[in-house]
């Protein structure tokens, strides 16, 4: 028995187009903005962080190394490096 070894012809440009979106673009103050909101629910969180720190009762609880100075340290580092960056960006008249 033979087989049909033949090649049919591709068929071209039988399918629909992709609409590609573009990417939503945000202002540099719009992200500085969602930073800082985001920034402040972090730090509405420390009182929550420090009962349940407080409140170790099971012998499983231990205590972890870092510490609420380790991360206060680390956002303000984290503050100061995003409004140093926007800062630049003002200056060289970035943000529009």
């Amino acid at each position: 028995m033979r087989r049909d070894l033949s090649l049919s012809p591709r068929v071209e440009e039988k399918r629909e187009l992709k609409v590609i979106e573009l990417p939503v673009q945000f202002s540099l103050k719009e992200i500085k903005e969602h930073f800082e909101e985001s920034l402040n629910e972090v730090k509405a969180q420390y009182p929550v962080a420090d009962l349940l720190n407080e409140n170790r009762s099971h012998a499983s609880a231990k205590k972890q190394d870092i510490t609420k100075e380790f991360v206060e340290t680390y956002i303000t580092n984290i503050e100061l490096i995003v409004n140093t960056i926007y800062d630049i960006a003002l200056d060289n008249d970035i943000i529009k």
